[in-house]
């Protein structure tokens, strides 16, 4: 009949695969710009920005590596009294300070001699080890100085601690923001497939967008372009701009787009496992409460119909009521919670 609008059916696979592509190239970009962002920090001695940047972009390996030096120190700290750090870092000071101060084989072995007859077990090395022996000397110095700092820092007040509980909450919050903007549009897109409508389908098409880019710029219901939606292929573009003229998706592209999303949220809901185990990790190692750290996302989280493997995240008074009374959940402020 005249008039009414005809169903839009592109070739789904194309689509899909062009999705697929775009999002990996997006990837590798990122874990570009990561590495490249991780190498500055490195390079000018700032590591916990570069510890951050290494989780962000989701290459735990180089992360954890970091993460493993911090824990070896700790667990030196732990194992050490202030007195015997002092003492240890005294002798690698002076160990320092003799390696740096030879410059000829012959003050190499009258310093060998000396140090022989101080106990230290030296007489293997030779001139040629000199370069590697000062920058073992200078590593261990630094390491120790480190370890007492962390060892006098250790003794926390209930106030300290809590901060210091703050700042890692804050971290991790950072790093889950794209993971919680996932799941809330994996949840948009799950919900507007159900409505079989066309506010539902503009709903599933600009849900999925938003997981290719969580950072587009683009409002639900306006034209996107682009420059407002560059992170997501140009086809899923067109299909989003066709709804929004009155074009309808069939049953088998909400089903598709449904497919393709749950797919990004799990890839997503994988790598944010990676970061909630590494900062549960590092909060138990340095004397701080896991449960206090990690909140909000979890990496089994779903986003429809609750909540699973942790508290749901309450947002609304109508959610509040329909918690059964003792259930444990985290408030609007972050805070986690009991029901009376």
């Amino acid at each position: 009949m005249p008039g009414l609008l005809q169903p839009y059916i592109p070739d789904a696979s194309d689509w899909l695969s062009s999705a697929t592509k775009g999002y990996e190239l997006g990837n590798t970009q990122r874990e570009r710009n990561v590495l490249l962002e991780a190498g500055r920090a490195a390079a000018g001695g700032n590591m916990p920005m570069a510890r951050k940047a290494l989780y962000a972009g989701g290459n735990f390996a180089q992360a954890r590596a970091i993460d493993a030096h911090s824990a070896s120190l700790a667990a030196q700290t732990r194992a050490a009294s202030n007195d015997q750090l002092a003492r240890a870092l005294k002798v690698q000071g002076a160990l320092s300070d003799v390696a740096h101060s030879i410059n000829t084989p012959e003050e190499f072995e009258a310093a060998k001699a000396t140090l022989g007859k101080a106990g230290l077990d030296v007489g293997k090395y030779n001139f040629a080890d000199l370069p590697a022996l000062r920058a073992q000397a200078l590593d261990v110095k630094t390491r120790l100085e480190l370890a007492l700092k962390e060892k006098i820092a250790s003794g926390k007040t209930n106030q300290e601690l809590g901060e210091y509980e703050q700042k890692l909450r804050k971290e991790y919050s950072s790093l889950s923001s794209d993971a919680r903007a996932i799941e809330d549009s994996l949840g948009r897109v799950k919900t507007g497939s159900k409505l079989n409508t066309g506010a539902g389908d503009i709903a599933v098409v600009y849900g999925y967008m938003k997981m290719l880019d969580p950072t587009s710029v683009v409002r639900e219901g306006e034209y996107a372009t682009a420059e407002s939606a560059a992170g997501v292929p140009q086809q899923i573009v067109a299909i989003y701009n066709k709804i929004l003229s009155g074009q309808r998706l069939t049953a088998q592209q909400r089903d598709q787009f449904i497919g393709a999303a749950d797919a990004l949220a799990i890839e997503k809901r994988e790598r944010q496992g990676k970061v909630q185990q590494q900062f549960e990790t590092i909060a138990r190692e340095t004397g701080a409460e896991p449960r206090r750290v990690i909140l909000g996302t979890k990496a089994d989280s779903q986003s429809v119909g609750g909540r699973t493997g942790g508290p749901a995240v309450i947002r609304t008074e109508q959610e509040f009521m329909a918690l059964p009374s003792g259930t444990e959940f985290i408030a609007p402020d972050g805070t986690t919670r009991v029901k009376p």
